[in-house]
């Protein structure tokens, strides 16, 4: 735990540290909000999955669970697959 200080505009520098920990960058969307009379932030995850040429190919856009773009990797994986062994 490390301790921050709020400015005089009510902002909060997060420690390198931290963010690395999280891989957020610079321009991240954060979602803030108070659980148990505490502020929790909560790095928005966002990314659209599209299938170019027959690859996956994420993008950038709506707010999606890690987990749900890793299903529809491993959806995209094994449709491939089952193509390719029915050559």
């Amino acid at each position: 735990m490390e301790t921050v200080k709020l400015d005089k505009f009510g902002r909060v520098l997060i420690p390198k540290s931290m963010r690395d920990k999280l891989n957020v960058d610079a321009d991240q969307d954060l979602q803030l909000s108070i659980q148990d009379g505490a502020f929790v932030l909560t790095p928005q995850r966002s990314a659209v999955l599209k299938i170019v040429d027959g690859l996956p190919l994420l993008e950038v856009e709506a707010v999606v669970e890690i987990e749900d773009v890793n299903d529809a990797i491993d959806l995209v994986r094994s449709e491939r697959d089952e193509q390719l062994s029915g050559l």
